[in-house]
């Protein structure tokens, strides 16, 4: 009987807790002070390349942490608790995204001119293809250990995604059934390959690979995604969309019908998923251009931002370990940091 307290004590009274609590506006099925927030900008951590904070990322469970900016990119010991920041050289500027891939420290870096590699072992970054020198990408996914894809701005909608396969390189656009002119979000696993596509009205949306035909069909929507998809990323047999102020949509028939969520009047466009205990329990993070949003269910969801003292609003990107981490986009931004503190 002492242990089953113990275990209760331990695990499900924080998570109750974690829960229930209410206030700041907040929806009461959550916690807003759950989190001990710390921000840092070009004022606090002199060293921050830039307040416009677009990206953050920890490519493997162990070793440094790289951030984004407008300026370049830079690395930081996330242990300590004024991180320094040191820029590294023959990082592209613009960085638009940042994504891991491997298991030595290696990343991608999505920029206005192009698509780099980082060697997380030679700790150099290189042009992944000269056919994207110039190009403005905004996206990866990796499909498999040969195929990645890219997500372009195309103003002509002529080439806004391209598959890498080997290292040949094939361009997607209108003609190929993608109408948007830029892809946002990429979603893709060794079944589905998924585009958010954004642009005019009626020509964004969510497109899906058909590999058979080599192309891309709409996906099938009742509405919502009006002007366009921003990100797209699966719980279980649950599918969820989100696109610019539509907020977030949930799909359970694989994608024939999507009702609102009660995250609304948003444009998400990040995703990450927190294990926060020994029993697997998961706590769900979304960046959006309003703030970064928790929610323990993905029904009810609450609000940080400069209220409850993230570095900026606006969310771009979110790292999500034994510490959260928030790239805070824009002039006024930066990188928060929130740490749970068990209350």
């Amino acid at each position: 009987m002492k242990k089953i307290s113990v275990l209760f004590l331990m695990f499900v009274l924080p998570f109750l807790v974690a829960c229930s609590g209410g206030g700041g506006g907040l929806d009461d099925a959550l916690n807003p002070y759950g989190f001990v927030v710390t921000a840092f900008d070009t004022t606090s951590a002199a060293t921050l390349p830039s307040n416009d904070v677009r990206s953050v990322i920890r490519p493997t469970s162990a070793g440094s942490m790289y951030v984004g900016t407008n300026l370049g990119v830079a690395s930081f010991d996330p242990a300590v608790a004024t991180p320094v920041f040191t820029a590294l050289a023959g990082a592209p500027a613009n960085v638009n995204k940042m994504v891991a891939d491997g298991t030595q420290g290696d990343f991608y870096v999505c920029a206005d001119n192009g698509l780099y590699k980082f060697d997380g072992v030679a700790k150099t970054f290189s042009a992944v293809d000269a056919q994207f020198t110039g190009k403005k990408v905004l996206s990866f996914a990796r499909q498999t250990s040969s195929v990645f894809w890219v997500g372009l701005e195309d103003l002509t909608a002529a080439q806004t995604i391209a598959k890498v396969d080997n290292g040949v390189i094939s361009f997607y656009g209108s003609a190929n059934g993608i109408t948007a002119s830029a892809v946002a979000d990429i979603y893709a696993d060794t079944n589905m390959v998924m585009a958010c596509g954004t642009g005019d009205t009626g020509k964004g949306g969510l497109f899906r690979f058909n590999p058979s035909a080599d192309n891309f069909v709409v996906q099938v929507v009742t509405a919502g995604l009006e002007k366009g998809a921003s990100l797209f990323f699966m719980l279980g047999t649950n599918w969820y969309a989100g696109g610019p102020d539509s907020g977030l949509l949930v799909s359970t028939d694989n994608g024939l019908n999507w009702a609102k969520t009660n995250l609304q009047n948003c444009t998400p466009v990040d995703f990450s998923v927190e294990t926060y205990n020994m029993l697997g329990y998961q706590r769900y993070w979304i960046a959006t251009e309003k703030a970064a949003y928790l929610s323990y269910d993905m029904i009810n969801f609450g609000a940080y931002s400069t209220a409850n003292a993230l570095a900026g609003d606006s969310a771009k990107q979110i790292y999500s370990g034994s510490l959260i981490w928030v790239a805070n986009d824009g002039a006024t931004g930066g990188l928060s940091r929130l740490a749970f503190d068990g209350n």
